[in-house]
């Protein structure tokens, strides 16, 4: 990717007495940045107002996709393709709708009262179901991608850095996800819970989305997920009951300020899926500054560049650096990364991973996120997703233009006076 990472600040769109949104990129690339101040209900009505048609485009939306998704799997029309077993059974039995609220049945008493909150909030604003939303939202409960994360730090990355993270999801280009691209930046006040508010934090996702795939916070902290289609056996059994992922990574972002935090809430939490999870923390003082997670209902499992797991041939340990591309057990696409990252070893830099890793390693075609934390303070995050169907040029985010945004403005941010 030989593109110029697009410098230009994001232009204001639209103000809410609890909201401001902003269209940052170019013509060719371009996403919304919208940030959200406020008690749970606040943000969620002020995103429900100034993304009204949005966010009910993207809910429906994404309903469809997920009919469609149980159609492809229950006619074994896509080889490899994931939908939870008791899913597919309930559906036989029950159909779709009730197949889905007993998903939510299952979830719904390990999900805080603050994100029931917020998507009252969205509901009240747009006039969708508040079911609707709520069964959207268990969205990456039931369908994975193949994505890739990586962090490198400290002999691996060049001089100007402490920590660079990226997040690279690789899962789907349909126009409901595409045309509702977004930054969503938390200043949370008011009542949140017993945890408090939290800190400022960024959501990199969907209009009307609130869980997390991919995010981080003004405490400098980071949290990322790859879903594991192909475990081995250390993964034990997977649970339909428990706290969706989606909510417990945005708990990371929102809420812990340290690995040590953030290794007790998940060993804490109750867990569902198999999944890979990472979460860093610039200038950690216990250790290596991110952890891999091996994360599944059975077990809690934590890495660092010296422990990483699996180790074989083909997925070996790299000074200072952890990867995984596309799976647990996925030969093709760690080779690949493990090759690029062995030639930039100790010159990577958020420039040099847009050009010469996600692109070469063709992982990222949703979107693709990179973390860059200075020495100097100046940390950004450089975002692509992919094509919508008003752009042109190529289609994965990989391929596209970045645009930087500044995280101190982020947090800084000024909330309207109306």
């Amino acid at each position: 990717n030989l593109l110029p990472v697009n410098t230009g600040e994001p232009e204001l769109v639209a103000t809410h007495a609890n909201g401001k949104l902003f269209r940052a990129g170019t013509s060719e690339g371009s996403f919304y940045v919208l940030h959200l101040w406020g008690t749970p209900y606040e943000c969620g009505v002020a995103q429900g107002t100034l993304l009204k048609d949005e966010v009910k485009a993207f809910v429906n939306g994404v309903y469809a996709y997920i009919e469609d998704q149980i159609d492809l799997a229950l006619n074994s029309t896509k080889p490899g393709h994931y939908v939870p077993h008791w899913l597919l059974n309930d559906i036989a039995e029950f159909g779709i709708d009730a197949a889905l609220d007993l998903e939510i049945a299952a979830t719904r008493p390990w999900t805080p009262a603050y994100f029931l909150e917020e998507i009252k909030g969205l509901a009240d604003a747009t006039g969708l179901s508040y079911l609707a939303i709520e069964r959207v939202h268990l969205l990456g409960e039931l369908t994975k991608g193949g994505c890739s994360l990586l962090s490198a730090y400290d002999s691996a990355i060049t001089s100007e850095y402490s920590l660079l993270g990226v997040r690279a999801l690789d899962w789907n280009t349909d126009a409901v996800f595409v045309d509702h691209a977004q930054v969503t930046v938390y200043h949370p006040s008011g009542d949140w819970g017993k945890q408090g508010p939290g800190h400022a934090f960024a959501n990199v996702g969907f209009s009307g989305f609130i869980g997390s795939f991919n995010g981080v916070s003004a405490a400098n902290t980071y949290s990322q997920e790859i879903g594991v289609t192909f475990p081995d056996e250390t993964f034990g059994k997977e649970s339909r009951f428990g706290k969706p992922f989606t909510g417990l990574l945005r708990d990371l972002i929102q809420f812990d300020e340290t690995i040590e935090q953030a290794e007790t809430r998940v060993r804490d939490a109750k867990r569902t899926c198999d999944l890979i999870l990472g979460f860093g923390h610039l200038g950690d003082a216990d250790g290596e500054p991110f952890r891999a997670i091996q994360y599944s209902a059975s077990v809690a499992n934590f890495f660092n560049s010296t422990t990483l797991m699996p180790l074989t041939s083909w997925h070996p340990r790299m000074e200072d650096l952890v990867y995984y591309e596309g799976d647990w057990l996925c030969e093709q696409g760690d080779v690949v990364m493990h090759r690029q990252l062995a030639y930039a070893h100790g010159e990577l830099s958020p420039e040099l991973v847009i050009k010469n890793i996600t692109s070469v390693v063709a992982t990222g075609d949703t979107f693709t996120s990179v973390y860059g934390f200075r020495h100097d303070g100046q940390h950004a995050l450089y975002q692509a997703f992919a094509r919508s169907s008003s752009e042109s040029g190529p289609d994965p985010a990989y391929l596209r233009q970045f645009t930087k945004l500044d995280l101190a403005d982020l947090w800084a941010e000024a909330k309207p006076t109306l």
